[in-house]
């Protein structure tokens, strides 16, 4: 399973998230909450094993924690969009990896398996609007595609 700690993320931009969101307690919330929720689909996608019970129940209650929200119930009919298209794009990421496909797509699923960010995005778009969204969004891409690489290398 994948360690999802913050250590491998970029301070920077993390500042400049927190930076973009400090005047939003509530979208905050919801982003530190959605990207706990997200990290334990992950895992449980991840596990070799059959997940426990315990670990499908967690990450249904984290579900119904972030669904539930104030920022979330305010801004639910974009973010369910977000959720679903999001949830999509995961979905074949982890289609790529477990059939025998071609070489780009074994490598773009890792970097599709990052499709989360754009529920970052979403809430930078409805609390700062597109010019803040502009300042970041290449930024966080070229992380994420720069870590799956770090993490395609240390597999080698």
């Amino acid at each position: 399973m994948h360690n999802h700690d913050t250590s491998k993320v970029d301070k920077n931009l993390l500042e400049e998230v927190c930076l973009l969101l400090k005047d939003y307690p509530d979208a905050n919330r919801f982003v530190i909450e959605y990207r706990k929720y997200i990290h334990m689909i992950d895992d449980l996608i991840d596990n070799p094993l059959r997940p426990i019970p315990e670990e499908i129940l967690a990450m249904a209650a984290q579900a119904s924690y972030v669904f539930s929200l104030p920022f979330y119930i305010q801004h639910a009919s974009l973010l369910f969009l977000v959720e679903q298209m999001i949830n999509n794009t995961y979905a074949d990421s982890v289609e790529w990896e477990i059939i025998n496909n071609s070489a780009w797509q074994q490598s773009d699923a890792g970097v599709l398996r990052h499709a989360g960010i754009d529920m970052f995005f979403a809430v930078i778009l409805i609390t700062n609007g597109r010019e803040a969204l502009r300042k970041i969004s290449s930024k966080f891409r070229t992380h994420t595609h720069l870590l799956h690489m770090d993490e395609n290398m240390k597999a080698v």
